[in-house]
């Protein structure tokens, strides 16, 4: 996808801020096909817009943006969606990201990677930073709800490459960028990480990396009360703890 054909659909709740992404964004060539302020609009518009990413406010006038969020995956598929918020807590991108977001990005990143990153977001990348993405590690280790069968599972369904691969967008890495490391095409690698969220169950690379975390906070959980065979086990994952 060309930055000159990416689509945007804007969702954010003050004037004054949307007009200044929507000058942002088309400075940087890509064009905004519809805004609005609240979420009964967005759902009104979302049927009729040809959108490739919508970019969202957690909060809005009339609701809850991150619940707008698999309101407007659930209407267009195919689009991404990726949370804009004044800040980022754990519990906010955990859930914007179980309800199928791509990312989440803070109202105070510079403007000038806004473009990059939505468009990596429209091409199947997680758009959540290296710092938000340890952010949310430490929160899914400080918890403890009972994940541990499902956790264990999921190293099982996946095959040495997916699990490599998996790994490697954990920590940040961008399609081309795995691609050129192991020495394999970009489609070869987007083709692993379809096979990745179909065995997984999800159906976003960010949701993906959520399961890979919920696995390293299992393994910490047990780490804490069996130390050493835990320990070993991390080493072998290549997984360090936070």
């Amino acid at each position: 996808m060309t930055s000159a054909s990416l689509r945007v659909f804007l969702v954010e709740r003050h004037e004054l801020t949307r007009r200044g992404l929507i000058e942002i964004l088309t400075d940087d060539g890509i064009k905004v096909v519809g805004e609005t302020a609240t979420c009964a609009v967005a759902r009104a518009m979302a049927p009729r817009l040809p959108f490739d990413v919508a970019l969202v406010d957690v909060q809005l006038k009339d609701g809850d943006g991150i619940d707008l969020a698999a309101q407007l995956r659930e209407i267009r598929p195919s689009a991404a969606v990726v949370m804009l918020g004044s800040a980022a807590t754990p519990v906010d991108v955990i859930r914007a990201v179980r309800n199928g977001a791509a990312g989440f990005l803070t109202k105070d990143m510079p403007t000038g990677r806004l473009g990059s990153t939505l468009r990596a977001a429209a091409a199947g990348e997680a758009a959540l930073s290296r710092e938000m993405t340890a952010m949310v590690v430490r929160e899914l280790q400080r918890v403890n709800d009972g994940r541990g069968a499902r956790a264990a599972d999921i190293r099982a369904r996946l095959t040495a490459r997916e699990w490599q691969i998996l790994r490697m967008l954990a920590e940040g890495r961008r399609t081309a960028d795995v691609a050129a490391d192991l020495v394999i095409s970009v489609e070869t690698v987007r083709s692993h990480v379809k096979a990745v969220m179909r065995k997984l169950g999800v159906h976003t690379r960010a949701a993906a990396v959520g399961c890979l975390e919920e696995l390293r906070d299992a393994m910490e959980q047990r780490d804490s009360s069996e130390s050493a065979p835990a320990g070993q086990l991390l080493s072998a994952l290549h997984l360090s703890p936070a």
